[in-house]
């Protein structure tokens, strides 16, 4: 018997209650019915010896389509760890609460009731790869640089128009995460058309002639230049052929483009956008393992703060 055999069987005991993503996409096209008609549910499990189990948080889950491994890594904690705030009804972190609850877009005080005021979220109710939140909450990994990059290079001008400003708490939570989460050990890729050095040095030519136009001229318009750039090494980095330290180089020529990006942005009064620009550059600085590159975009950052406080109709 192999091993899909045996999960059908233990589907069908009723020992597995909520399928793999794989398995229930197709149980739903061969019935043509979504899975809670199929009698199926997530974490369906005894709790009479573990504690009360957080139905909200639960259900939010459910409703929002997602796997508990795809949003604990999101939110930045270990599967079980998150499991355990269903079926054990742990109280996260504060921070690990704030950020599944963008996750989810529902309250806070609706998940965990009994720790905080009634705080109003925007409910976000796009598939978990659309939502603008993963920028926030994209883990410290290459697969999470891609994520954050993808955030603000795979909309139209025109959309990128519409960020709307995050935070400070937003902000200042990816600056800690920054500082406190270790460098990526392996960054290479062994399949795929091989990158060559000499390609991340034109790369970085082309990046510095872009920096030139935005020191002469500026403007709006730039930005797509600088995104298309972006885009482009983005793409070598998801399906080229290197090493580690050709993978950490392009992700630093990466991290800078998305600096400037941001600059860009916050010279043209597109304040959402800059913070986009400038988170993706930091998780890409973070895979690069350039600290100093890190340390220039939190200082971009930070100006951008300060400008807000002391001009804050450029927040509008």
């Amino acid at each position: 018997m192999n091993g899909h055999e045996k999960y059908v069987q233990r589907l069908e005991s009723g020992y597995v209650t909520w399928p793999h993503r794989t398995y229930r996409s197709i149980l739903e096209k061969l019935c043509g019915r979504p899975a809670h008609q199929l009698g199926l549910a997530p974490w369906a499990r005894s709790t009479s010896d573990r504690g009360p189990v957080n139905v909200e948080l639960r259900e939010a889950i459910w409703g929002g389509g997602i796997e508990i491994a795809e949003l604990a890594r999101m939110v930045g904690v270990d599967p079980k760890t998150a499991e355990r705030w269903i079926t054990l009804g742990r109280i996260p972190h504060p921070r690990h609460r704030w950020k599944a609850s963008l996750v989810l877009g529902i309250d806070e005080s609706e998940l965990w009731p009994d720790t905080i005021p009634h705080q109003k979220i925007p409910r976000l109710r796009k598939k978990p790869a659309e939502r603008d939140i993963e920028n926030v909450v994209s883990p410290w990994t290459v697969d999470g640089t891609q994520l954050a990059a993808r955030v603000i290079l795979e909309v139209s001008s025109v959309d990128r128009r519409s960020f709307v400003l995050l935070a400070g708490a937003a902000m200042a939570s990816s600056a800690h995460d920054w500082l406190i989460t270790r460098s990526t050990n392996e960054v290479s890729r062994s399949v795929g058309r091989t990158v060559r050095p000499v390609m991340i040095d034109n790369l970085n030519d082309m990046t510095e002639k872009l920096r030139n136009i935005d020191d002469q001229t500026g403007g709006d318009p730039l930005i797509d230049m600088v995104s298309a750039q972006a885009q482009y090494i983005t793409a070598l980095l998801r399906d080229g052929k290197y090493t580690d330290s050709i993978g950490r180089r392009l992700h630093g020529t990466l991290a800078e483009l998305l600096r400037l990006g941001g600059w860009v942005s916050f010279d043209n009064g597109r304040q959402g956008a800059a913070q986009r620009f400038w988170l993706a550059a930091l998780h890409a600085a973070h895979t690069a393992g350039d600290n100093s590159l890190g340390a220039n975009v939190l200082g971009f950052m930070s100006e951008q703060a300060w400008s807000l406080v002391r001009q804050p109709h450029l927040a509008s």
